[in-house]
Parts: structure tokens; sequence; C-alpha cells
């Protein structure tokens, strides 16, 4: 996975093609969903034992999204997270958005 740029200013901001997009996939948990939304995201869900387990996980994937400059959708609710991804200026999904999961992935494996 592309891992040499910190944020946006960086990256090129287009938007992968629906090939790439599942070159990328198979890079990151299985249990990420390409979601067919306009634009079109890269979201998990995440359960939690406890609810200040799942709010100790939001603090993390806000950790790693303040280091990149690429920051996730993070919807926090009764031992649950969802965690929405796609780049904003590109207005899709990028390398970025997949590398960011993974680096969450390192975090709940």
């Amino acid at each position: 996975m592309k891992t040499d740029c910190n944020d946006h200013g960086a990256c090129p901001s287009i938007a992968l093609k629906n090939t790439e997009l599942e070159e990328y996939k198979v890079k990151i948990n299985k249990n990420w969903q390409l979601m067919d939304t306009d634009p079109q995201q890269l979201v998990r869900d995440f359960v939690f034992d406890t609810y200040l387990a799942g709010l100790d996980f939001v603090n993390q994937v806000a950790q790693i999204a303040e280091g990149m400059n690429h920051h996730p959708n993070v919807i926090l609710g009764f031992k649950k997270v969802r965690v929405e991804y796609y780049t904003h200026n590109a207005a899709g999904l990028t390398h970025m958005d997949f590398d960011a999961a993974a680096r969450i992935d390192r975090v709940v494996s």
C-alpha cells in the first residue's frame, strides 16, 4: 500500500478506479465494505464489550487521523463504532483511505 505521503497536499487527489479499489481492498481486513454511496465510502463497524472500550478505540482512531491529516467520519454508539472513510477533495476513495483503514486494522488486531 502506498504510504509515502502524510496529507492531502502531498497526495494525489484523484479517486481510485473500480479495478484499483479491488486491488487495495484485498490488503485490508475483509470487514471493511465498499459502500456504493455518493461519494463512495469505505466503511467498517467495530463492536466492543463496553461503551468505554469503544470510546477508547475512537480516541485511537483520532490519533491515527491526526497523524495522517486524514479524518474519517466516526459514529460512536453503545458498544459499537462505525468508521467511514473517503477523500473529500477527490470526491471518492484514494489510497489514503485504504492506508488509514490498514492502520486502524492494526489497532484492533
